[in-house]
Order: structure tokens, then sequence, then C-alpha cells
């Protein structure tokens, strides 16, 4: 053992010194020796002298040329203790090295959409070309587009063709990918910041800003009635339905029978005072009291109406009839057609039209977000 340690510390020695020779210098030819002999002031860790280990020759073919033996010999160095004492100041930390990806923090930007825009912007038709045009503040973002195909809320759309973004700022063409009964086609960016993951390329828990643009396909699949049109395409044909039409101190009552599934069976109180509107379900007609007589120069409800007229809550004022009072005239009856707008329902937005026999179309909003004052009604006149 002390030899094979000898051996080491020589062979260090011999590798130090050729390490120093000067550049250029060449290297001279020097016998080694063949063995060392331990040092004699190396300590011995066991007891009593240890034996002289007998070499093999070594082996040679017939030539004589050595041969060399890969692997015949394995050492494994025993550890050995020292005694170390830490810098003064202590030993530096190291600088911690972050992961492939971090969940967002509280403290994370918030991903930005700068701008967004598709053209043409008014409106677009099955296998037209749209430019799509962004510029996002974030760490990707995504842009799709799908297709409303149904009259009725929000859903269903169905799926046109997606993209993740290969610059934070740029434009690309799509060809709108053919589909039947589109009422509009919506273009959706989604920048995103934090946790995402490169190796699978998917989002955990990021923080995302959203943009929705919505335009009009055309043709509608239904056309409007009236002119001239809303922005947006009609829920259903513009076929004529029985209506009824009458006009009261405070107001119109107008009845719309089974036009579809928005406007069906219903009673419409259109109020003068306030452009407000409210509705009723169209109940069985009751029979007029025998007793009950309109004042001078005044008529009695329509039997369509007489149910909803004296029995309906209205308003502060407690009673639909107290309310909009008597009629001024005789009632209408007529053949009204009656639609409703395709708008982008995500606040819910709703706007109905019903034909006036005196040719003039009534709307009907219903607009949330404002409240009260977002349930009202006028003549349509176009978009302002």
């Amino acid at each position: 053992m002390l030899k094979m340690r000898s051996m080491a510390v020589v062979a260090l020695i011999l590798t130090l010194s050729a390490c120093g020779r000067p550049i250029g210098e060449a290297a001279t030819a020097e016998a080694s020796p063949a063995l060392v002999e331990p040092l004699a002031s190396a300590p011995s860790k066991t007891a009593g002298a240890l034996p002289t280990p007998t070499l093999p020759p070594p082996l040679t073919d017939t030539a004589g040329a050595p041969i060399i033996v890969a692997g015949a010999t394995t050492f494994t160095p025993t550890p050995t203790p020292m005694d170390w004492t830490p810098p003064p100041g202590g030993v530096p930390s190291a600088t911690p090295v972050g992961p492939l990806f971090a969940p967002p923090s509280d403290g994370a930007p918030e991903p930005q959409i700068l701008s967004f825009e598709v053209t043409p912007e008014d409106q677009l038709s099955v296998g037209q070309v749209a430019t799509v045009r962004w510029n996002v503040k974030a760490q990707t973002a995504v842009i799709r587009y799908d297709y409303k195909v149904s009259p009725m809320g929000a859903d269903p759309v169905t799926g046109g063709e997606g993209f993740v973004v290969d610059a934070l700022s740029g434009s690309r063409e799509i060809a709108l990918r053919p589909v039947e009964g589109a009422y509009y086609v919506q273009f959706i960016i989604q920048a995103m910041n934090g946790g995402y993951d490169p190796q699978t390329g998917q989002h955990i828990n990021p923080k995302e800003t959203i943009q929705i643009i919505q335009i009009r396909m055309t043709p509608c699949p239904h056309a409007w009635f009236f002119t001239p049109e809303p922005t947006w395409c009609a829920d259903r044909p513009p076929t004529p339905t029985d209506a009824i039409i009458q006009a009261f101190d405070g107001g119109t009552l107008i009845a719309i029978k089974n036009p579809g599934p928005t406007l069906s069976n219903t009673v419409y109180v259109l109020s003068s005072p306030h452009g407000f509107w409210t509705s009723y379900a169209m109940s069985q007609p009751l029979e007029l009291d025998p007793l009950l007589r309109a004042p001078a120069g005044k008529f009695l409800p329509d039997p369509a109406f007489y149910g909803v007229w004296s029995t309906a809550g209205y308003d502060v004022a407690g009673m639909l009839k107290d309310s909009i009072g008597w009629a001024t005239g005789a009632a209408t009856h007529y053949q009204a057609a009656a639609q409703c707008e395709v708008y982008p329902n995500y606040f819910n937005n709703t706007r109905c039209f019903i034909g006036a026999p005196d040719g003039r179309t009534i709307l009907l909003s219903i607009l949330p977000a404002y409240g009260r004052n977002g349930i009202s009604w006028s003549y349509w006149e176009g978009e302002p």
C-alpha cells in the first residue's frame, strides 16, 4: 500500500515539473525507475512490516511485444478524514438557480393587450380572408376565432381555428373556415403571464387578459322584415303572425301569438310617460264584467287584453289597469312580423322588433347594464 502511495506522489511531482517547463522547450526522454521505494519517514497505519508484493512478469506476444489487458486492475480509494476550519466570515452561499417555470404570484405583472384589431371590421363572409393584427405585452398569447351558430343565448359556438402567436407584435391573414348558418364570427386574443412550462407548452394557473371582437356574417341566415337593418342578424325568418294592438291613456298594449321561442303568446305593455316596457304571458280571455263601463270617450280593453289588464300588478301603482287607464280606441287585429337580433350575448343584451299596423317598427330593448333605464321601447329609426 505504501509503495503505491509513493508512486502516486512521484507521478504527481513529475507531472508538475513537466508543466513548469518553458513553452517551446522539447521534453527529453528520461528513464523512469520501475519501482520507487517508500519514503523512510512515511508513517505506518498498521503494526508490523508490510510484506513486499511479488509482481508477475509482463505478458508478451510471440514477437515479444507487451500485451496490455484493459480493466485488469480496479482500485477503490478509501476516504481519509481531514481537519478543516471554515474561513472567517463563513462560506459564501451559492446563487440559487430558478426552476424552468414558476406559477404566477400576486406580484406578477398583468399581461397587457396593447392593440387588437380585425379587418374588415363591419362584416365578413364564409371563405373570406380576415387580417388579424395584435400587439401584446405578455409572455405569450393565443388567438382563435369561433362562429355563433345558434340564435339563443351565448352558446353554442362552433370552432374555427387558433394559433399561438410567434411574436408579441404582428399580423396574420386567416381564411374563414366554411360553416353554415353562422350569425357572427368572434375573434379572441388571450394574453398570458406566468406559469408557463416550456417542456409541455402548457400554462398552469396563468394571469391572463382577454379581448373579443365580434363581426357580423353576411349574408345572414334570415332576412329582416324592415329597413334600415340592425347591426346584427335576425334570429328567425320574417314570417307574419297574428297580432293585436290597442292604445290606452298611459301606454299601448300589443299581443303577439306564436311567432317563435322569444316572442310567443305574450302581452307587451309599452309605457307612454316613461318609455319603459314589460311583458306578461297571455292568459285565457276572461269574460268582461257586464257592469263594467268605460267613461265617455274611452273604450274597454279588447278581450285578449282584459285578463292581464284587470288582474296584473304593475309598477308602484299596484294594478296595471290603474297605471295605464282606459283604452283610447278600439283594438286593431293585424298580421305582424316579429324578430329579435342575435346580439353577442355576453351581457344578455337583447333587441326585438315588432311590426306596427301603420308600417313603423317597434323596438324593444333590454340592456341589463343600465338597470331599469336599459328596458325601453321606441320606434325604430336605424342605428344611432
